[in-house]
Formats: structure tokens, C-alpha cells, sequence
């Protein structure tokens, strides 16, 4: 581990005893590295000549090189046994296949929200019934927001298709309010509940909200404008936001006693499950994969 330097030619005409490894002249480092043993090929040896000096550090030079060459040499063939023994292969593989796991679960969920599916027949089959006098969007202008708060006043246990929301979620105090509040609440986080509103000539003629994991609630639609499939395509809109957000169903609840309301979702496919609790009264939960 010396350093080794010589001096320049220029300011020493002869080499001899002026080539220095750590301060101490070349000879004398040779001659301690003799009695170790580190010349093993070569043995102890003075140097002799005029340029002794200089041909002692090209051999100790030479010397330094081989040994650290067979080092790199002896660590490389170790790595590869603890590869081919697999101390270090089992590590990496099983972190390489975590890795890969998490990715391919990554492009499935994308590829699942982009693809388009039941939802979209269900549209596409309506549209090409050239029924279409209505368009469902999110509601987005005061005067949107305003109509759809007038359905929620003007509802009934006989025109809601599912259980009304409570308070908290759309201000039945005072509607406008409430779906004023989660529309500012949906411009600042993708976690908010979006409001799904149809539109025709008449103004909105039905509406429904949908939280982020596909929880239907509040589907209202004007009396006038049933059967019309207004509430089939309110559904669909809903089912694509919930699919595009990362819900993997869409549910609801329904009264036992809404008839209705249980036939309608039994025709888009909804799975009907038993009563249970909710809101503190019985329901009936509905559940439709995505």
C-alpha cells in the first residue's frame, strides 16, 4: 500500500537510490519486501546498475498490478459461485419479481378503467334507438345545480329509484346548498361525490349521485320523463365515472318495498341482495360488477 514516486530524470541524472517509496529509498523498500516474501517469483534481489532505482519501482510496479489483477480476478469468479449458489440471486429475484407484480397490476387497473363496459352497450343501444331527447353530464352551472335541487325538493318515498342520501352528503335542508357545496367540493379533490344530471328542452329531468367507490345515491327523475330510459342512462354515466375513478362495482340501496325500483335494476343486471341496515331503516343492496 506505499505510494511509490520517482524523481524526474532532469533533476537527478542517476536513479540510483533516488527513487523513493513513502520517503525511504527504493533499495531499502525493496529489500523489506524481499524478507516478506512479496517477490515470491522473482526472490530477493539488489538492485544493480545505473539505473537500479528505476527498475526496482518498474518491478514493484509490476508486482502491484499482478497481485491486485489476480485480486479482481479471485472476486469476480467469487460473485459468481454466490450467483450460481444463489446467496445473492434469490434476493434480487424475488425483489425483480415484486417489482413486476406491482407493474403488471398497475397496467390492468389502467386498462380496466379505460376500457369501455357494460355501460357502454347499454348507451350505445339506446342511442341507436334514436330515443335520445336528453343528455347526462355532471352538473356544472348554478342554473344545473338549481334544477337538479328542485327535483330533490319535489321527491317522494314513490319517485326515488334508491335510498335518499342523508344530510351530510346532500343537504336535504336545503338542497341547492348541499349540491352547491359538492360541486365546489369536486372542482378541489377527485374524492368527491359527482352529480349526474339529464337535460332536455324542459330543463333537468333527472339526476343521481355517485361517490368514488361507486355508491349510487339520490336517483331522481321527473315524473313527465319516466320510461323514457332516462334513469338507464343516468346509471351508465354513473358506472363510467365510478369505472374511470377506480370503483370495481356499482351499488346501491333500494326499500324492500319499492317494487319499481327492484324490477329496474333487475333488468340492467344488478345482483339483489338481502335487507339489511342502512341508515338506520332496512334496504335492499344492489350490486353490479364493473
Amino acid at each position: 500500500n506505499r505510494r511509490i514516486t520517482c524523481q524526474p530524470a532532469m533533476a537527478c541524472p542517476s536513479f540510483t537510490g533516488n527513487c523513493r517509496a513513502g520517503g525511504q529509498p527504493a533499495h531499502t523498500l525493496f529489500a523489506r519486501l524481499a524478507r516478506t516474501g512479496f517477490f515470491t517469483s522473482f526472490g530477493p534481489r539488489k538492485p544493480s546498475g545505473k539505473h537500479g532505482g528505476a527498475a526496482t519501482c518498474l518491478l514493484v510496479a509490476s508486482q502491484v498490478m499482478r497481485r491486485r489483477s489476480g485480486f479482481m480476478r479471485h472476486r469476480a469468479k467469487h460473485r459468481a459461485k454466490a450467483n450460481d449458489a444463489g446467496t445473492d440471486g434469490p434476493k434480487q429475484s424475488r425483489g425483480k419479481a415484486i417489482m413486476q407484480d406491482l407493474w403488471m397490476k398497475a397496467r390492468q387497473d389502467i386498462q380496466r378503467r379505460e376500457t369501455p363496459g357494460w355501460e357502454a352497450e347499454l348507451a350505445a343501444r339506446f342511442k341507436a334507438s334514436d330515443c335520445s331527447e336528453f343528455e347526462v353530464k355532471e352538473a356544472s352551472g348554478v342554473d344545473e345545480v338549481w334544477g337538479a335541487s328542485q327535483l330533490l325538493t319535489a321527491r317522494d318515498s314513490e319517485d326515488m329509484t334508491s335510498i335518499p342520501a342523508d344530510d351530510s352528503d346532500a343537504g336535504d335542508a336545503n338542497p341547492f346548498l348541499g349540491l352547491g357545496l359538492m360541486r365546489a367540493y369536486s372542482a378541489l379533490s377527485a374524492d368527491a361525490p359527482l352529480t349526474a344530471i339529464a337535460t332536455s328542452d324542459e330543463g333537468v329531468i333527472g339526476m343521481a349521485q355517485v361517490k368514488k367507490d361507486g355508491y349510487v345515491q339520490n336517483l331522481v327523475v321527473k315524473p313527465s320523463s319516466r320510461r323514457k330510459g332516462v334513469a338507464s342512462q343516468i346509471i351508465c354515466w354513473c358506472a363510467t365515472q365510478s369505472r374511470r375513478r377506480g370503483a370495481t362495482q356499482l351499488w346501491m340501496h333500494v326499500e324492500p318495498g319499492n317494487e319499481p325500483a327492484l324490477n329496474f335494476y333487475r333488468r340492467l343486471g344488478f345482483e339483489v341482495g338481502e335487507e339489511e341496515i342502512y341508515k338506520e331503516r332496512r334496504a335492499v343492496r344492489l350490486t353490479k360488477h364493473l
